[in-house]
């Protein structure tokens, strides 16, 4: 379940998360934002992702 998410994460089990899919064949296909998202620009603008 997604509410499950951070435990797992904060468990540091990789079994807790259940099966993972084999790496052959996976793509990005597509990333969708939602309508209010908006793009910061200049110096305020990030060049990595933060998890």
């Amino acid at each position: 379940k997604a509410s499950d998410v951070k435990l797992i994460l904060e468990s540091r089990d990789r079994q807790k998360a259940g099966p993972t899919a084999e790496p052959q064949g996976l793509c990005l296909v597509n990333v969708e934002y939602s309508k209010f998202h908006t793009f910061k620009e200049g110096k305020e603008r990030k060049s990595k992702v933060e998890l």
